[in-house]
């Protein structure tokens, strides 16, 4: 068995940072940049295991209140190297996938959990089917999403992002998003019924609010006067056909256009042929 000590040496050794860790920490936003991240876990200075927003004791509850059953398969985004995936398999939740974008972190938690599942991807391109999970869970990679350089970009990358989630989900699936931002700057993104709108989502949400937990005390980022979102988040099963539906007819358009073109084009080559 490999120590978390001999992990953050193996990965210093074989991972060098892309950039330096004064040019990472001057950055104001870069939690987006997997260059920062890969840097972070990198660093020997850096505390190799870091829960991020709340632990698994504040979320226990409402995570055993909306998943129906703990053999559910569940896809944890953009683990990082939090403890929540392992503290959820110890009480009995064994479908948990994790993945991140980062080939650093996913390397050392695999030594340090080598029974759980873990695999290198980008939650913006993943490659799993359609309807492939039962529940996803999401604590604050959506809120590195917004943290782009660009705001425009941002906001592109966090709808991209959203349907990403959407398109792999079951119907009747859940998303639970853990953030430190409130519902006036998030259910914009994760709700929106109108099918006519190029972002139409199929989620219906509720919001629970959550104080700091104890162990946020020490933590230098901690805002005074906040505390964090959970949002729960259903796929609709009639809003997913409907979606569904809009989907096909635009590919049917979209295909009888492209047969169009081929079949006119393939027309002025039979006849500049003749000629």
């Amino acid at each position: 068995m490999v120590s978390n000590n001999d992990t953050v040496y193996l990965m210093n050794k074989y991972f060098t940072p892309p950039v330096s860790e004064e040019e990472i920490l001057s950055n104001v936003c870069n939690y987006s940049d997997i260059s920062f991240w890969d840097a972070r876990y990198c660093s020997q200075d850096e505390n190799p295991f870091f829960e991020w927003y709340l632990t698994f004791h504040d979320l226990e509850l409402i995570l055993n209140a909306n998943i129906k059953t703990k053999t559910e398969s569940i896809l944890m985004i953009g683990c990082g190297n939090s403890d929540l995936s392992f503290e959820m398999n110890e009480t009995g939740y064994t479908n948990v996938l994790n993945i991140d974008f980062s080939r650093v972190v996913i390397y050392q938690m695999k030594h340090k959990y080598p029974k759980l599942q873990w695999a290198q991807m980008n939650a913006l391109y993943m490659s799993y089917p359609d309807k492939t999970f039962q529940v996803v869970i999401d604590k604050g990679t959506l809120d590195c999403i917004f943290c782009h350089r660009k705001e425009d970009d941002a906001s592109k990358q966090v709808k991209k992002y959203c349907n990403e989630i959407e398109r792999v989900l079951k119907d009747g699936g859940l998303w639970i998003v853990i953030s430190n931002a409130g519902p006036e700057l998030r259910l914009e993104y994760l709700e929106n019924e109108d099918s006519s709108d190029s972002n139409f989502m199929t989620f219906d949400c509720i919001c629970v609010y959550h104080e700091y937990s104890d162990f946020e005390d020490n933590n230098p980022n901690k805002q005074e006067d906040n505390g964090y979102y959970i949002y729960v988040c259903k796929k609709d099963p009639e809003k997913s056909k409907r979606k569904d539906d809009i989907f096909q007819k635009k590919k049917k358009a979209l295909d009888r256009m492209v047969f169009k073109q081929t079949s006119k084009a393939d027309g002025l080559l039979a006849k500049h042929k003749r000629r």
